[in-house]
């Protein structure tokens, strides 16, 4: 399954990859470090992508992080590393998507 869902992160389609993280979000329960480690080959992987399929592919996995993100601070370090700081401090599904960092 996880195979079927690594070919059809980075799909053109809002409802394809949707799926694939609303997908990865429910395994994250089950298996949190496995997904970690599969997002973590994504993102290793994401230079053979054009422009369009690596932003794509970011929004899959913020998608797909949502849970662990609210319920497991545990695996805020791993996160933070793997999408870095402001994905935990600013990007929540139910506020705003767009929302920047303070400037110091």
């Amino acid at each position: 399954m996880l195979e079927i869902l690594t070919s059809l992160n980075h799909d053109s389609s809002i409802y394809v990859r949707k799926s694939v993280g609303n997908n990865l979000k429910d395994l994250t329960k089950y298996m949190p470090e496995k997904i970690l480690n599969l997002i973590e080959d994504w993102l290793n992987n994401k230079e053979k992508l054009d422009a369009k399929g690596q932003q794509n592919l970011v929004w899959t996995i913020y998608h797909a992080l949502r849970w662990l993100k609210a319920k497991k601070p545990e695996y805020h370090e791993k996160i933070k590393k793997l999408v870095g700081e402001n994905y935990l401090l600013y990007y929540d599904e139910k506020k705003n998507r767009r929302a920047l960092p303070p400037q110091q």
